[in-house]
């Protein structure tokens, strides 16, 4: 079933808000810099990878003409680099519960950048994670859950509570705790999404890659090691392709799929995922020369939801507050430049 996307959609952006974005920001490097006294700095969030593949994205023919925008316009093949991640900002192992995280670069893409100084640059990123939804509706309230789940007990408290109304506390801490809980067999057999809604020309959608096939390892991990879902990776990478389907989900009207409130669901029988492109990972192995070599340059790099070509900005608050803090947090760490190849 398809759907005809409204194009009715609007932000809504009080007075103060970029303000309070950049202390938001500080707030997370400072947790970053923080963390940095006892290991490598790194990123604020998402800071262990359990490994960087290289892919074939590939756009489907066919699209609705609502969806042909920008290198979604007409069949094209690109080169990607993606990471797989593991979403605390702090080292851990596969066994605790976590949020995961899938971020794609995909090279060679023309057109016009958002962030001011990249806009010439020829990548595109696409960020995801394994939940469809937020726990958090503002950056506020989900800066507040990072610091009380990471950083200092005497003022992570003060921080939350001050964001949030007293009667959301505990729904708060239960979504967060639910999302984090959710099972992951395997990082290849698991859906990704953004949780938060962006531009597409027109319209405004959510997307995700959703698992079509792997094969599995010769030798199944160990389900209380370590690295469980790393080598798991490896062993799926090893043995076979791992293809992904990119598929989009269009904005309807404001009650059922809003911009601005990320803790409601975008339900597929309001809003039926369209699928576009496919993303497949080829047999590879990523411990060879050239997978460490490419490891070395991903970990390098950033991946930015506002690295993207204009006709795909992110919208709605979480996203706006996000501009700010990612653009801190790469300064911080000192990211490389944007690719003009593969590594």
């Amino acid at each position: 079933m398809s759907v005809t996307p409204s194009l009715s959609w609007r932000e809504e952006i009080p007075v103060g808000e970029a303000e309070a974005h950049e202390a938001l920001a500080a707030r997370l490097v400072a947790l970053q810099r923080q963390r940095a006294q006892t290991r490598t700095l790194g990123r604020a969030l998402h800071y262990r990878s359990f490994g960087d593949p290289v892919g074939v994205f590939e756009v489907l023919p066919g699209l609705p003409s609502w969806a042909q925008v920008g290198i979604f316009a007409s069949p094209g093949r690109f080169d990607a680099l993606a990471r797989f991640s593991s979403g605390n900002g702090e080292p851990q192992p596969d066994t605790k519960p976590d949020a995961r995280g899938l971020a794609v670069k995909l090279l060679g893409v023309p057109g016009k950048k958002l962030i001011k100084g990249l806009e010439d640059a020829t990548t595109f990123d696409l960020v995801c994670v394994l939940n469809r939804t937020m726990p958090a509706r503002t950056a506020a309230e989900f800066v507040g859950l990072v610091e009380t789940v990471s950083a200092s007990p005497l003022k992570a408290p003060r921080h939350f509570f001050g964001a949030i109304k007293l009667g959301e506390v505990v729904p708060v801490l239960r979504r967060a705790k639910d999302g984090l809980s959710k099972p992951v067999p395997s990082l290849c057999a698991v859906e990704w999404h953004t949780a938060t809604p962006i531009r597409w020309g027109a319209a405004a959608v959510k997307y995700g890659f959703f698992p079509i096939s792997s094969v599995a390892p010769a030798k199944p991990p160990d389900e209380d090691a370590a690295d469980r879902l790393s080598q798991d990776l490896r062993g799926r990478l090893a043995a076979g392709p791992v293809v992904f389907e990119l598929r989009i989900q269009p904005y309807i009207d404001e009650a059922r799929t809003p911009i601005e409130d990320p803790r409601v669901l975008w339900e597929d029988a309001v809003s039926p995922w369209l699928p576009v492109a496919r993303l497949t990972f080829n047999q590879q192995s990523l411990d060879d020369e050239a997978g460490r070599r490419r490891r070395d340059a991903v970990e390098g790099m950033s991946f930015d939801p506002w690295h993207a070509p204009v006709e795909f900005r992110p919208l709605g608050e979480i996203n706006r507050a996000r501009a700010v803090a990612y653009r801190e947090s790469v300064i911080a760490r000192g990211a490389s430049a944007e690719p003009t190849g593969l590594p």
